[in-house]
């Protein structure tokens, strides 16, 4: 008998993505996590992430789930 483990992985989508989809200023795009996040009563810590720009600088992004 084989042990099968099936993982399944999210499919994510940063809040720079959906700026860059909507056409918002990423900015704004957190503002709204923020407050989806508020409203539905979840830390938004569970979704914050990091990423550098091209000067090397670091700032933060949401990862969310894409559904």
């Amino acid at each position: 008998m084989s042990n099968a483990i099936t993982i399944y992985q999210q499919v994510k989508m940063s809040s720079r993505e959906i700026a860059r989809l909507t056409g918002k200023q990423h900015k704004h795009v957190l503002d709204d996590c923020r407050k989806m996040f508020e409203s539905i009563n979840i830390q938004s810590a569970e979704f914050s992430a990091d990423y550098k720009d091209t000067s090397g600088r670091t700032y933060q992004e949401y990862l969310l789930d894409q559904d």
